[in-house]
This record gives structure tokens, C-alpha cells and sequence, in this order.
């Protein structure tokens, strides 16, 4: 079985991301290797010159319980934690916390 990773291009200046819920365990990265990407992108994104750019929240997601687990994905720059199966309580916890809808 072959795995292939695909981005989809979002301008940033006329489609700016919010929230993006993002899973602890992946097959090719886990979510602290993506986080680090992310971090990357955030950076270059930031120090585009007249940049508007605003990083989005991350939320992570697993189904680990341990507070270690949490921490760890706290440290690696996640905004917030679920714990997985997430009930309709939680995602509408994180939804208020964090979006804002464009008027």
C-alpha cells in the first residue's frame, strides 16, 4: 500500500484558516512532526513582508488519555487537546474558544 501526502493551497490573505483540529497519531507523521512543519510554514508566512497573516489555533486530537501525551502536544506549540471518541460538548467547547465566523 502506498501513502501519499497532499496539501491543498490556501491563500492566506483572502482564505485565512482558524482552527485546524489536527491528530496525534498519523501513519507518515506523528503530531508533533507535523506541528513542527506547521511551525515552519507559520513562520515563513509571518515574515512575508506587509504580512496579515494570523496563525491558526490547533487543537489536537487523540485518543491518549495520559497528561504526559497532552503536555507533550502543548509543548510542541498545540493551542488545545481532545481526548477521542469527542463528544458534540467538547467540539462546540473548542469551536467557541476558538472561531470567529467572518462577517
Amino acid at each position: 500500500m502506498k501513502l501519499r501526502l497532499e496539501a491543498q493551497e490556501v491563500d492566506p490573505e483572502t482564505e485565512p484558516m482558524q482552527l485546524i483540529f489536527l491528530d496525534y497519531e498519523m501513519p507518515i507523521m506523528d503530531g508533533n512532526e507535523t506541528m513542527a512543519e506547521l511551525n515552519k510554514i507559520f513562520l515563513e508566512e509571518e515574515d512575508k513582508p506587509n504580512s496579515t497573516f494570523r496563525r491558526p489555533k490547533i487543537c489536537c486530537m487523540s485518543a491518549h488519555t495520559a497528561d504526559n501525551i497532552r503536555q507533550t502536544a502543548l509543548d510542541g506549540g498545540m493551542d488545545d487537546y481532545l481526548t477521542k471518541p469527542t463528544g458534540k460538548n467538547d467540539m462546540d467547547m473548542i469551536l467557541k474558544r476558538y472561531y470567529r465566523p467572518r462577517c
